[in-house]
């Protein structure tokens, strides 16, 4: 049985002993507003039988409530988690809009690219890498 309370929307099938619940990105805005860190997120997830995630946000920080490298590391909890996506799903480039990554396997189709990672807060990185790219 799937236990999870959603904020907004239950669909019971009773009958069958099923009870299925969703939670959209709004109900985390307006309801569960302490959830200051997708780990909330992920232990609600986790307290359900299956987890069953319909989009492709995580790398968006889930609509911007989140610092997208957070909801990457914390949405890999679910690996080993009954549901979809689980295992080598939630490392798809697709899932966490790593567009380097389906890029490079496509470079037979693709201008040649680079990549600078996440986390270059200053622009440091980016200085450095324009600079070479330049030579």
């Amino acid at each position: 049985m799937v236990t999870n309370v959603s904020a907004t929307e239950n669909l019971s099938l009773r009958e069958n002993g099923w009870k299925i619940e969703y939670l959209y990105v709004k109900d985390i805005r307006e309801l569960k507003k302490d959830w200051i860190h997708p780990k909330f997120l992920v232990n609600w997830l986790l307290e359900a039988d299956i987890h069953v995630i319909l989009c492709q946000g995580v790398h968006l920080g889930m609509q911007e409530l989140w610092l997208p490298l957070d909801c990457k590391n914390e949405i890999l909890r679910l690996e080993f988690h009954p549901g979809f996506p689980g295992k080598a799903q939630l490392r798809c480039p697709v899932f966490n809009g790593d567009k380097f990554s389906y890029l490079n396997a496509a470079k037979i189709f693709t201008n040649p690219s680079f990549k600078i990672p996440l986390g270059d807060r200053n622009g440091e990185r980016m200085k450095q890498t324009i600079k070479l790219a330049k030579e």
